[in-house]
C-alpha cells in the first residue's frame, strides 16, 4: 500500500468509536480486505487492518519446524507480557518468542502505564486461540523456509504470531497477525518493520488510526490498571499470608496485587533474575520470604550478596509461572530516586538480629506446601540422589528429581538455573544437562519456593544460588 493511499484511508476519524474498538473479545469476521464502518458523510471511520489482504500468511505450516524452517503450529506455554510469550513446539522444545515490529509498555521487571493492559490483551488472544483455534509462529522472512533469528538477548526468537481464535487447524490465509492486532488496538507503537516492507504501510496506518481514535496507549488518560500512588510499608509476614491464601484457594484475590510496597529483609539468595528476601517477625515468632523479580538487568552486587539486610520498594503482581512476586524495583546503587533500594547492613556486618537464618532439614523431613519456610533459606543435612529430570538448553535451566538415602522420592525438585561446576579448581568440568547429575549424590542448599505449571498445579523446589550451594558427595573407595 503506497503512503498516499494510506493517508486517504486515514481521513478524519470520529474518536467516539474508541470505546467500541476496545471490546476485543472475539475475532472480527474474515475478509479479503480491511473492513470499515462509514459515517453519514461517507468518510472512513474505522479500518480493520488485521484483515488487510496485504497482511496474509502464504507459507504452509503443516509438518514444518520453527527452528529449522521458520514456521510451525504451536501451543501456548506462557504469556509473559504484551510482546513476549513462550510456546511449546513439540520436539523443538520451548520457543521464547519476542514479537517483531512492536514494543508494548513493560509489565514484568519494570511496570509502565498500559503495560498490564497490553499483557492482558496478548494473553486473552493467545489463550482463546490455544483453546479454540490455531497458533502459528514464524520468523520475519515469509517468502521462504529459513531458520528464524534471535533478538539481542540471544535467547528469544524474533517472531510473527499468527492466530485464529475460533478455528482449529485454520488455513494460513485464515490467520491474522497478532503483532498488527496489538498495534491496531493501541497497545504499542510500531517499532522498525523494515524487514516486512509489504506489511509496513499497514502497520503504520493501524498505528495512526489508534492515535486518532485515542485508544489505550494514545488515550491521553491515566491507565486505570496502573498504580500511580505512593509506596506503603508492608511486612513480609502479611504478604506471605496472602500468598498462602492464594495457593490454597485459586479464587482468592491477593490484597497486595498491584500494590506498591516498601519492605525490609535479609537476602536469602539470588538466581535467574530473582532476588529472594526473608525476614523474621518477632511478634509472631515466624519467618516469611518473598521473591523479587529484578528483570533483565543485573542489580548491583551489594544487593545480591546473601546475608545483606536491605530495604527495597516494589509492585506486587501475580505471575502465571512464579505465583505472587514483587517487581518494578530500583537496585541501581547510584540512583537517587525515592524508590531506590538501600543496604541497611552489609552481609559481613549482619551477624546479630537480622542475620540470615537457614532452616535445616533431613531430605525426607522437608515436605511440599511447607508454608512456614516459603521463600526462605534451607539446607539439606543429608545427601540426596538425583534420579531424573529435564534441561532447557536454551537458558541452561535444569530441574532435578531427587530421592533420599532410603530410596523415597521427595516431594520437591531441585531447580538449577545455571551451569553447575562441581570442582572450583577445574573450570572445564561442568554439568549442563540433567543426565550429568543422574545417579550421583549431592548436599543441597538454596531457597525453598514454588511455581505454577501451565496446568495450574503447584510444584515446590529448592533453588540454589550458585555452584557453591551444590556439593557433590564423592563415593568412598
Amino acid at each position: 500500500m503506497k503512503r498516499n493511499l494510506r493517508i486517504l484511508l486515514l481521513l478524519p476519524i470520529i474518536a467516539s468509536l474508541a470505546s467500541c474498538n476496545n471490546d476485543s473479545s472475539s475475532l472480527p469476521p474474515s475478509s479479503s480486505a480491511p473492513s470499515s464502518s462509514t459515517s453519514s458523510s461517507g468518510q472512513a471511520e474505522y479500518v480493520d487492518y488485521i484483515h488487510d489482504s496485504n497482511v496474509k500468511l502464504t507459507l504452509a505450516y503443516e509438518g514444518k519446524s520453527f527452528v529449522k524452517d521458520g514456521i510451525q503450529k504451536v501451543t501456548l506455554d506462557t504469556c509473559i507480557d504484551g510482546d513476549t510469550a513462550h510456546f511449546d513446539a513439540g520436539s523443538d522444545g520451548k520457543i521464547k518468542a519476542r514479537y517483531y515490529g512492536i514494543d508494548t509498555p513493560e509489565s514484568t521487571g519494570k511496570v509502565q502505564p498500559f503495560g498490564r493492559g497490553a499483557s492482558n490483551f496478548n494473553k486473552e488472544k493467545l489463550e482463546a486461540a490455544n483453546e479454540n483455534g490455531t497458533i502459528v509462529i514464524t520468523g520475519v522472512h515469509l517468502d521462504e523456509y529459513v531458520p528464524p533469528e534471535f533478538d539481542s538477548t540471544g535467547s528469544r526468537y524474533v517472531t510473527l504470531i499468527w492466530i485464529n481464535t475460533e478455528k482449529k487447524d485454520a488455513k494460513p490465509e485464515e490467520l491474522v497477525l497478532l503483532n498488527l492486532w496489538i498495534v491496531q488496538e493501541g497497545w504499542s507503537n510500531v517499532k522498525n518493520v523494515l524487514d516486512l516492507p509489504d506489511f509496513a504501510d499497514t502497520f503504520y496506518a493501524a498505528e495512526k488510526q489508534a492515535q486518532a481514535l485515542k485508544l489505550n496507549l494514545f488515550s491521553g488518560e491515566d491507565d486505570p490498571l496502573f498504580n500511580y500512588g505512593d509506596y506503603e510499608d508492608a511486612s513480609l509476614l502479611d504478604i506471605k499470608k496472602e500468598i498462602v491464601a492464594s495457593i490454597q484457594d485459586p479464587e482468592h484475590k491477593n490484597a497486595y496485587d498491584n500494590k506498591k510496597v516498601r519492605i525490609v529483609g535479609t537476602v536469602a539468595g539470588y538466581s535467574n533474575s530473582i532476588l529472594y528476601i526473608q525476614n523474621y517477625d518477632a511478634e509472631a515468632d515466624e519467618y516469611a520470604g518473598i521473591n523479587f523479580y529484578v528483570g533483565m538487568g543485573e542489580p548491583s552486587t551489594a544487593f545480591k550478596t546473601v546475608g545483606t539486610y536491605i530495604e527495597c520498594c516494589g509492585l506486587g503482581v501475580d505471575s502465571d509461572t512464579f505465583g505472587f512476586q514483587l517487581t518494578d524495583g530500583n537496585f541501581n546503587i547510584l540512583s537517587t530516586a525515592e524508590n531506590v533500594a538501600k543496604v541497611l547492613i552489609p552481609a559481613d556486618e549482619n551477624v546479630d538480629e537480622f542475620a540470615l537464618h537457614t532452616f535445616e532439614f533431613k531430605p525426607g523431613e522437608l515436605k511440599e506446601a511447607n508454608f512456614e519456610i516459603l521463600n526462605c533459606s534451607v539446607e539439606l543435612t543429608e545427601e540426596v540422589t538425583v534420579v531424573g529430570g529435564y534441561t532447557n538448553t536454551d537458558n541452561n535451566e535444569t530441574t532435578l528429581y531427587v530421592e533420599d538415602s532410603a530410596g523415597n522420592e521427595l516431594d520437591y525438585d531441585i531447580f538449577v538455573p545455571f551451569i553447575y561446576r562441581p570442582d572450583p579448581n577445574n573450570f572445564r568440568l561442568k554439568y549442563d544437562d540433567y543426565t550429568d547429575y543422574v545417579g550421583q549424590k549431592f548436599l543441597i542448599k538454596g531457597v525453598y519456593t514454588y511455581h505454577r505449571f501451565s496446568s495450574g498445579r503447584i510444584g515446590y523446589q529448592i533453588n540454589p544460588s550458585n555452584s557453591n550451594d551444590i556439593v557433590l558427595v564423592e563415593e568412598e573407595a
